[in-house]
């Protein structure tokens, strides 16, 4: 199962990270920096991308099966969630999570 994770950094994301983690399953998180992907390293594969960019994108959902999408809560927030689902389709992902 290949499965991505958008907002993994944050309080919902990380718990699921935590939780996959724990069966045995290690997702893809989206970071926007390395940094960011060396703080969950060892959960997770960082793969760097930028919701705002949506080119950015392509290269992070390639493979993806599954993905959760939770964007921060900001004015942006339908942007950076409209880029993840237009990016998750683009990708043929078979299923999208979002809460």
């Amino acid at each position: 199962m290949r499965v991505l994770i958008i907002g993994a950094t944050g309080k919902v994301g990380s718990r699921i990270v935590r939780q996959l983690a724990a069966a045995g399953v290690r997702p893809r998180a989206l970071v926007r920096s390395r940094e960011k992907g060396e703080a969950i390293a060892s959960l997770a594969t960082p793969v760097l991308g930028d919701l705002m960019a949506p080119e950015t994108l392509v290269e992070a959902f390639r493979g993806a099966e599954r993905v959760f999408i939770l964007a921060p809560p900001t004015p942006e927030m339908e942007a950076l969630e409209r880029h993840s689902i237009d990016a998750a389709v683009a990708a043929g992902v078979k299923r999208i999570v979002y809460p």
